[in-house]
């Protein structure tokens, strides 16, 4: 990717422990790509278009048909049993939404997500809190179980206290290159916290041009899977090339001839 610093690999990347898991996990799995038939990969061209241009160069015949979440609106029934598969590693949460409904105008809650495998210290996750605890915003933030190192995440009651009134009493566990985001490095500090989330939020600089971008990219997202879009073409190319077109091949191997009805 462009502009990539090795500071922005992930840790396993980085890492000096030729033992580490993570690292020959990563190896691994990288090393069998080259032997796989095909690769389907949940972004969009749009997107991520260099990488995708230079994995195509060296690996076998990529299918980028996300993101899932929206192609699956446009191609599955809400009746269907399908709908209950995920891609999420975290059991489905439905009371955030309630909250998130209460939340409808522009730039008005604050979403807090550090995926599912970022870990921190105790120390650290303090002064994020109080960084959001001072920001101003309401706020609704996922926090893992596993999210300290060897410890279970849990806030002190003043910081309870001193949000209720910001979670609408609900504390729930519930890019550069892309333009969409603020750097902060392992050293947090909740002044530092606080002053990055106001300018997302309402900076007329920064944060202004961050927003607009990710309007931008939610907009791309939504039009690459919607009709005649990249991703759903990528889709359907994929079943007739992949799927159907190895059933087809395979059947006149056997002497079975194919029939389109």
């Amino acid at each position: 990717m462009k502009d990539m610093r090795l500071k922005d690999f992930p840790t396993f990347i980085r890492t000096v422990d030729v033992n580490d898991t993570m690292l020959n996990f990563a190896v691994q799995e990288t090393s069998r790509a080259s032997q796989a038939f095909t690769i389907i990969l949940n972004t969009f061209e749009d997107l991520e278009q260099s990488a995708i241009t230079t994995l195509e160069k060296i690996l076998p015949p990529i299918y980028s048909i996300g993101p899932l979440t929206l192609l699956s609106r446009n191609k599955i029934s809400n009746e269907s049993p399908i709908t209950n598969i995920t891609t999420s590693l975290w059991k489905k949460e439905d009371f955030c939404l309630e909250l998130l409904d209460g939340h409808q105008d522009p730039c008005s809650l604050v979403y807090v997500n550090f995926g599912s495998i970022t870990v921190m210290d105790n120390e650290q996750l303090l002064k994020f809190a109080w960084g959001l605890a001072n920001c101003g915003y309401h706020f609704l933030w996922v926090i893992r179980p596993d999210l300290i190192k060897g410890e279970s995440s849990v806030l002190p009651p003043e910081f309870i206290e001193e949000t209720k009134e910001m979670i609408d009493d609900q504390l729930q566990v519930c890019m550069r290159e892309w333009g969409v985001g603020l750097e902060i490095d392992n050293n947090v500090k909740g002044k530092e916290v606080e002053e990055l989330i106001r300018e997302m939020m309402a900076g007329e600089q920064k944060g202004k041009e961050i927003r607009k971008k990710a309007m931008e990219w939610k907009e791309s997202a939504v039009k690459a899977t919607s009709t005649d879009g990249a991703s759903l073409v990528n889709f359907e190319k994929m079943i007739n090339e992949i799927l159907l077109g190895n059933k087809e091949d395979q059947q006149k191997k056997n002497g079975v001839k194919c029939v389109n009805i």
